[in-house]
């Protein structure tokens, strides 16, 4: 191939003698035109002026005959040939649809810190004319309105986008790194574009009105609308138009960034407008900051998410927001924050009637952070959540604590929060005790002892005043069915004397729990131990290393034969075959009727469990006597045969 010096060498020969002869023609037909037209005649001759006209001619001639192959000839013969050639180039043969397609995935994988001209479709509509018409054709690369544009562009962007639903967003960008890599004049124009992005929003916000008064006229376009930083009296007025189109709606005024700490104590006025007269058919994401709705309007219905902020709220509007609940079935996230109930008249709050077993089969997340502890014992006592939801919940500066004394007779823990026991929960324990029945559940720190969050194990009591033999019945025939309690750790069962007649639930639920290491049973029948004996048949809580066993009509020949049944050959291995049972450590013993502490057969009891090689802690009477298992300077033994017949009945 030439190079362009060759070829402009070739050029300069072949036209030398064309435009000499070209510019002297152009040249005297000037001269002689000014000749003619001349209207004064100098007599005196002045060299020094007929050089200064021959020069201005040249110079004359020159600028035409440049203007004339740049303009006349040479741009638009350049601009036919360069359409000829994008026609025949591969993307020009693209039928406009395929190549609006291609602009809408273009557009959609743009990162963020790109300045706006360089994006779609500021950027397209400058390569030809076909992709200019292409994207001009696709309304949706006009859609997204934002702080970023000028006051002229939101009325084009408008105009472009044609009858395509508008995503609107007025919120801050907070400075982002740049990606590595880049350039440094690139690195600064990432810089540049989040800091005219921040004077953008900041103008717009302390004038929202410059920005929302040419979208008021489009509300029936809507998609998804979000707006922050501005007050609900500001931006109400441009809310009040049907939004049929609107998916998403999200208005926080406040700080952006999440403060667990700030609780807004404001009252929110007590008449206010209804945001787009109640019609938003399609409206799924509500995030609402500091911005109040009354519980009756609909806007709350259909939701997939609901985010709820630094709100105040009639007390007695609490079963207006369960009932709104119940009308989203499909809810997938819930978070309430910060919510304030108040009461005029605290008298009239007593006589809720409450809409009951609420259900909420899509939901995986919760998030209950600083609301009043009586409002989330209507929410519990309301709901039944699914037992694979994550689950948080905060009422003071540290995590799940001071949940203490949550009190309602229909609460039933295993239905309405079966969640709470998947995956951090590790200790259970039920209490069927007078006055009161109830429920702890022990938490370890989600990230185990490395937790970077430092959030330390915690508790939550849950109390009912049901009938407590009912209320304990209840709990353990569901607890295996409805909560995923498979990596439960250690349980604590306390049904009170007389309390838990049959144990056919209690085995029921122990068999579900094979990871189960401590159990301690208190005033639990007989029935129950005798369950854990092994035997033929599949053992319960094979896992089991330490027992508890407290107020129990258990015989000493079948307490014997539970200890001698788990006190296996030695193994202490973590994994555990099926068909085995771990070797029972520690048994721990209290207040066994058949056995008195003074008895001989309590010393003959102690001396077998000695040999068995079982750590047993024995408390009468509030006292503690400890037996260690066999000294090892002993030796080997045999494992002992058990006979009643040595010490007769006390």
């Amino acid at each position: 191939m030439e190079t362009r010096e060759a070829a402009q060498a070739q050029i300069q020969a072949a036209t030398r003698d064309i435009v000499a002869q070209m510019l002297q023609q152009l040249y005297l037909k000037v001269y002689e035109h000014r000749k003619a037209t001349a209207m004064d005649v100098d007599v005196d001759s002045n060299p020094i002026k007929e050089l200064d006209e021959e020069c201005e001619i040249i110079s004359l001639v020159r600028d035409f005959v440049v203007d004339a192959a740049t303009k006349s000839y040479t741009i638009p013969k350049l601009s036919a040939l360069r359409s000829r050639r994008n026609r025949l180039s591969p993307a020009g043969r693209l039928p406009s649809e395929i190549t609006s397609l291609i602009f809408k995935f273009a557009k959609g994988m743009e990162p963020g810190w790109m300045p706006m001209e360089s994006k779609v479709p500021f950027n397209v509509v400058q390569v030809s004319k076909s992709w200019r018409e292409a994207a001009m054709g696709t309304f949706s690369l006009w859609t997204e309105i934002n702080n970023l544009m000028t006051g002229r562009l939101i009325p084009a962007f408008i105009e472009n986008s044609g009858i395509a639903p508008l995503d609107i967003r007025l919120a801050p960008v907070g400075d982002r790194p740049a990606p590595p890599g880049l350039p440094a004049d690139l690195q600064a124009e990432v810089r540049a574009h989040y800091a005219r992005s921040r004077q953008a929003y900041y103008k717009y916000r302390n004038k929202v009105d410059g920005f929302m008064s040419p979208l008021a006229p489009h509300t029936s376009r809507w998609r998804t609308l979000h707006i922050q930083g501005v007050t609900q009296k500001q931006l109400e007025k441009h809310l009040l138009s049907p939004a049929p189109l609107l998916e998403s709606l999200a208005l926080v005024y406040g700080r952006a960034e999440l403060d667990e700490t700030f609780i807004n104590t404001e009252l929110h006025p007590k008449v206010v407008e209804t945001l787009f007269a109640g019609e938003t058919p399609r409206l799924s994401q509500l995030t609402l900051h500091r911005f109040y709705q009354p519980f009756d309007s609909p806007i709350y219905t259909g939701l997939s998410k609901l985010d709820l902020r630094n709100i105040s709220v009639p007390f007695e509007s609490i079963p207006k927001m369960l009932t709104r609940l119940g009308g989203c079935p499909g809810l997938q996230y819930l978070s309430l924050a910060h919510l304030k109930f108040y009461s005029d008249d605290w008298a009239e709050t007593s006589n809720f009637v409450l809409p009951t077993a609420l259900s909420f089969p899509h939901l995986d997340t919760l998030t209950l952070h600083f609301v009043e502890g009586d409002a989330i014992c209507y929410i519990f006592a309301s709901c039944h959540f699914p037992s694979s939801i994550e689950f948080s919940i905060r009422i003071a500066d540290h995590w799940i604590e001071g949940f203490d004394r949550i009190s309602l007779p229909d609460f039933v823990p295993t239905v309405s929060l079966p969640g709470l026991l998947a995956p951090s929960l590790r200790i259970l324990a039920f209490s069927g005790e007078e006055p009161s029945s109830s429920i702890r559940c022990e938490f370890e720190s989600l990230g185990g002892e490395n937790d970077p969050l430092n959030i330390p194990p915690s508790h939550i009591d849950f109390f009912s005043r049901q009938d407590t033999s009912m209320y304990m019945e209840m709990l353990l025939t569901q607890l295996s069915q409805t909560i995923p309690v498979g990596a439960l750790q250690k349980l604590n069962i306390t049904c009170g004397q007389q309390f838990l007649q049959e144990g056919t639930a209690c085995v029921e639920s122990l068999r579900g729990m094979p990871a189960l290491t401590s159990l301690e049973l208190d005033y639990i029948p007989a029935s129950v131990l005798e369950a854990l004996i092994v035997g033929s048949a599949a053992p319960l809580c094979p896992s089991l290393r330490e027992l508890a066993i407290k107020r129990s009509e258990i015989t000493r020949e079948k307490l014997v034969e539970l200890a001698s049944s788990r006190a296996g050959s030695g193994d202490t291995s973590a994994n555990v075959p099926a068909n085995a049972v771990a070797r029972l450590r520690v048994l721990k013993l209290e207040e066994i009727f058949s056995i008195p502490y003074s008895s001989d057969s309590f010393r003959v009891t102690e001396q077998y469990l000695r040999d068995l090689g079982i750590d047993v802690e024995w408390r009468e009477g509030g006292g503690r006597y400890v037996v260690g298992p066999r000294p090892a300077e002993l030796g080997d033994y045999e494992m002992p045969t058990w006979e009643p017949s040595v010490v007769s009945e006390p």
